[in-house]
């Protein structure tokens, strides 16, 4: 009889989320969370109930989480076909999760699926490993735009420390470059792979990196990866940016964890695009452009790094704001080092819009940079203009409202 009553009950729950889900597209909103909302209202453990049995990957930290998601997802979809469930659209609370695991179930509200990838927030992990029990939980970093949020660091540490223990003695795949990361894979009692930069002693590291590339452009580069016990294992990637290499080094790693071959899954790379957002590139009449989602000076300063790489002229185009999406406290726009990117010769013009764009101007030109060469505009469309008549590429970086901006007036126009 309680078996009879759970089957209707995630039924009715299942049906509602993915009606719920309908009208807002409908509606012309591509929601992810209300729906689950709705669920876990109807159905408080209908996250628990599809997730059991099932194979789940949960992967939390400040930066990283989407793209080490996307690529993870590419490489297992080739082992694990339609029997993985991935997440690759930045939807990382409990309710955003609920509907991936729903939208996965049939007419009957039967899960589909045997394996699942999991982007998680940092504040959520304690409830949402509790309940997927998530066999591997990749750790990739934590830095000081979480403070904006909570009251430090290691608050958000110890939410993904809980995260880690209430999952039941997972596998961790850890950075070890990072200091949060590095403590946890060093308090944690209990499986361990690590991936980072190559030392000269890499003692219980699993996968790292020389920091060398070759070959490097707008659609990806090439590099070498040292596998212990194993190595070096030659990769490409078309996800451009070395940032990324930790991203991939992660998900690496969660496959030599699930026992998969790892030059087999280093073979698939070549073929992983960039998810939106996160390095993708898009062509203006010919001129290569880069879209990168920055929210912190953490981010400004990978994709600061990352200009500085390129060995041709570009613009910088900063679309920021402070909405709900975003980060409200603008006092990080003035923490943001710029002093290296003034003196790179390539950089020729530096582009801004949204509602910090006065703050953004005013702190490139407190920094020696020619006011002619730093404009503030009005929406994307002058931008744009302009960069045509400039032939000029450029690195795009928008907060998370702005880039639903900048990707609607694109759309438009085809």
């Amino acid at each position: 009889m309680k078996k009879k009553r759970t089957q209707i009950l995630t039924l009715v729950t299942t049906l509602s989320s993915k009606l719920v889900h309908l009208l807002l597209r409908i509606m012309g909103r591509n929601a992810e969370s209300l729906p689950g909302g709705v669920a876990l209202k109807l159905y408080p453990g209908i996250l628990e109930h599809l997730a059991s049995g099932m194979y789940c990957v949960c992967v939390t930290g400040t930066n990283g989480k989407t793209t080490t998601v996307q690529v993870l997802s590419r490489i297992l979809r080739e082992y694990f076909g339609d029997a993985l469930m991935e997440n690759t659209v930045g939807a990382n609370i409990s309710q955003s999760i609920a509907f991936g695991f729903i939208r996965n179930t049939d007419a009957l509200g039967r899960m589909k699926r045997r394996y699942a990838v999991i982007e998680c927030d940092e504040a959520y992990m304690p409830v949402v490993c509790e309940t997927i029990k998530p066999k591997i939980v990749v750790f990739t970093n934590l830095s000081k735009d979480q403070t904006h949020r909570f009251s430090s660091l290691e608050f958000v540490y110890d939410r993904v420390k809980r995260g880690l223990m209430a999952a039941c003695n997972p596998i961790l795949c850890a950075n070890a470059d990072d200091e949060y990361a590095a403590k946890l894979a060093g308090e944690y009692e209990g499986p361990t792979f690590l991936f980072g930069k190559k030392r000269s002693s890499d003692n219980g590291v699993c996968l790292s990196w020389d920091g060398e590339v070759v070959n490097q452009t707008a659609n990806g580069f090439s590099y070498s990866l040292f596998l212990a016990g194993e190595g070096k294992i030659d990769a490409e990637s078309k996800i451009s940016g070395t940032h990324n290499v930790f991203n991939i080094m992660a998900a690496l790693c969660v496959c030599k964890a699930m026992g998969l071959p790892i030059s087999g899954c280093v073979s698939h790379l070549k073929k992983i695009s960039p998810v939106n957002g996160r390095m993708s590139v898009f062509h203006l009449k010919g001129l290569p452009m880069i879209v990168s989602l920055v929210k912190n000076n953490i981010s400004f300063k990978v994709m600061a790094d990352y200009v500085m790489s390129l060995d041709y002229d570009t613009a910088i185009v900063l679309l920021q704001a402070a909405k709900d999406q975003d980060d409200r406290d603008t006092g990080w726009i003035s923490e943001t080092d710029l002093v290296s990117l003034k003196s790179f010769s390539h950089l020729k013009r530096v582009f801004i819009t949204g509602d910090t764009a006065e703050i953004w101007a005013g702190h490139f030109l407190d920094n020696g940079f020619d006011p002619s060469t730093v404009s503030i505009s009005q929406d994307v469309s002058s931008i744009v203009i302009c960069l045509e008549k400039l032939r000029l590429p450029a690195i795009w970086l928008p907060c998370y409202s702005e880039y639903l901006r900048f990707k609607k007036h694109f759309e438009d126009r085809q």
